[in-house]
């Protein structure tokens, strides 16, 4: 972006950073679906280390959510490069990971499946 900047027309560093983050966590969602059970990278709540039925779904739900999640704070890089609508779209698709997580292991304990 330095050289970008150096080279050629001025560039807006805020909407660039945003930009490059939300691309990253398009690129987390592809892989996150994939991960295997651990205690260091994923989605580690204590329902989703206590049974690898709930690990699975966690991390195909939260691969979803920050695929969207990205591509919906590209969108708003076209409306304006406010950072606070960058954390929300954050937060808010990592707190639905967890709190479906919740939900999934409770469903799964309500009817005797874990």
């Amino acid at each position: 972006m330095t050289l970008w900047v150096a080279f050629s027309k001025p560039l807006d560093m805020n909407r660039a950073i945003l930009g490059a983050a939300f691309l990253l966590l398009i690129l987390f969602g592809n892989v996150l679906g994939r991960v295997r059970r651990n205690f260091f990278i994923g989605v580690r709540t204590p329902w989703t280390l206590s049974s690898e039925k709930v690990w699975d779904a966690t991390h195909r739900f939260a691969a979803r959510a920050f695929v969207i999640a990205g591509l919906l704070g590209l969108l708003s890089l076209l409306v304006s490069a406010s950072p606070i609508a960058a954390l929300v779209i954050i937060v808010v698709a990592g707190l639905a990971s967890a709190l479906y997580s919740l939900a999934y292991y409770k469903r799964l304990e309500r009817r005797n499946q874990l």
